[in-house]
């Protein structure tokens, strides 16, 4: 798992991403080629991977709260302390993400995206191409 935090306005940021081994990490800058000067530059973090099928989870979570003038921080530090491939197939796709210390659930129907039709995976049950579970209940 790869994990960048950032401070904006404030508050933190930390993007957590679901990495293997061959996973490249680039830190860029949009438009830094541009000759014409035109392009806004923004900066960025880049994963690339070089494989026939890969599966990415990126999550971003705002936490936290700096002070600047008493210079202090609170709850600096991401939520997220691990993501798990628990199945990735040409049927579905679940990722299990352990937010403060419980299992947070993503799983994706990859060969039907109906609204309506139910799903029975792993002994979680939904309807429509997508769930997330916390806690072993359903909320989306």
């Amino acid at each position: 798992m790869l994990q960048l935090t950032l401070l904006n306005n404030s508050s933190y940021y930390t993007i957590s991403s679901y990495s293997t081994s061959g996973t490249e990490v680039f830190f860029t800058r949009s438009g830094a080629g541009d000759p014409d000067f035109n392009l806004r530059h923004e900066p960025m973090m880049l994963l690339r991977k070089k494989a026939k099928d890969v599966f990415f989870v990126n999550l971003l979570e705002v936490h936290g709260n700096f002070d600047p003038i008493a210079e202090f921080s609170t709850s600096a530090y991401s939520a997220v302390t691990n993501i798990k491939i628990l199945r990735h197939d040409a049927h579905y796709s679940i990722a299990e993400i352990t937010l403060n210390g419980q299992a947070l659930l993503i799983m994706q129907s990859n060969d039907s995206f109906e609204k309506g039709k139910t799903h029975l995976v792993s002994g979680y049950r939904w309807q429509g191409p997508f769930a997330v579970f916390y806690k072993d209940k359903q909320i989306q």
